[in-house]
């Protein structure tokens, strides 16, 4: 999956899952070698992509044994005129 920042509607950036094609060279049991289909500062989602879809927002979190160790914080919901926006009194 290789993570693109894009603009949200409420004027943040959030990287996004994207699926790529990779061809895997040797392996030595914890690493193997990306042969082709990643640039060097690419991202990839190791942990965790079970039920990840395309576009769905991703954050890199820290994971133990059992999962994550912490979960990142909800992303901004709404925009302009909705209940949930910034400077909203209700």
């Amino acid at each position: 999956m290789d993570l693109v920042p894009e603009k949200t509607s409420v004027g943040g950036a959030v990287k996004v899952a994207r699926q790529v094609a990779v061809t895997l060279g040797s392996t030595g049991g914890t690493r193997t070698v990306v042969l082709t289909g990643l640039r060097e500062d690419d991202e990839v989602i190791v942990k965790g992509h079970e039920n990840l879809h395309e576009g769905d927002a991703v954050f890199a979190v820290a994971w133990g044994d059992r999962g994550p160790l912490k979960l990142p914080p909800a992303p901004a919901m709404g925009g302009e005129g909705s209940e949930a926006s910034e400077g909203s009194t209700h």
